[in-house]
């Protein structure tokens, strides 16, 4: 898609609405905690509107309100941007 490589080090774990929203599942900490112990150091997770339930705290959480901001995490767009800050191009 972006012809970047994909974070070995981060899980995504969500729901994507039809407008490219993105929602919490069930059980989130749940998840958090089980993709921890499969080595997983950074997770890409919904934005939360409000914090119910404590996420664990020895991963990191990259929260994200769009599908397109999930990806940027996902494929480190920061770390592939061209050196006037662009970003690569895209197909």
């Amino acid at each position: 898609m972006k012809d970047l490589p994909v974070r070995a080090d981060a899980v995504l774990i969500g729901e994507i609405g039809l407008a490219g929203e993105l929602r919490l599942p069930s059980q989130m900490p749940i998840r958090l905690r089980e993709a921890q112990k499969l080595g997983f150091k950074v997770a890409i997770v919904p934005k939360r509107l409000r914090k119910a339930e404590p996420w664990p705290e020895n991963i990191q959480i990259i929260e994200a309100r769009s599908v397109y901001q999930a990806f940027d995490a996902a494929f480190n767009v920061e770390q592939h941007q061209t050196p006037k800050g662009k970003k690569p191009a895209q197909d």
